[in-house]
């Protein structure tokens, strides 16, 4: 796999974990 590749897939996983625990905690939160 391509080193780029790798940062690109990284930081895509990194973003939708910030979006999942943001939703998550907005839920609790109500």
């Amino acid at each position: 796999m391509n080193e780029s590749l790798i940062k690109i897939v990284v930081a895509a996983v990194i973003s939708a974990l910030a979006i999942v625990i943001e939703i998550l905690v907005n839920y609790q939160s109500q």
